[in-house]
């Protein structure tokens, strides 16, 4: 399988989402550089676009202790999560509950590589 750059990634995904949402995100760490080029390269395109961050576990220490979604989103925000692969669902499902428990709206959950 080929591996495309994770640029090209991202602009496929700016211009296959119809209107932005708030912010992308994903749980770390396989989102992590996904939602990096995303908002990179919306930023290069003058699109406003914010990133966020699921955790696995929540820190226990700093301002963000006990949090598991971090990140410039708020209640209400509408997001998109991001994944690198997906084999049973269960991250995307995990990152989406998280994502509701603080209020934000899951419009989509976009997979780069599906082994379901």
């Amino acid at each position: 399988m080929p591996v495309l750059p994770v640029s090209l990634i991202a602009t496929v995904l700016l211009e296959a989402e119809g209107p932005l949402p708030r912010a992308v995100g994903g749980m770390s760490i396989g989102a992590d550089p996904i939602s990096a080029a995303v908002v990179t390269v919306a930023g290069f395109r003058d699109l406003s676009l914010l990133g966020f961050m699921v955790r696995k576990d929540a820190k226990d220490h700093g301002a963000t202790a006990k949090q598991f979604v971090e990140g410039p989103v708020a209640a209400g925000d509408e997001v998109v999560i991001v994944e690198d692969v997906v084999t049973t669902g269960g991250s995307s499902l995990l990152a989406i509950e998280r994502c509701e428990a603080i209020g934000l709206k899951v419009r989509s959950v976009i997979a780069i590589v599906d082994r379901m």
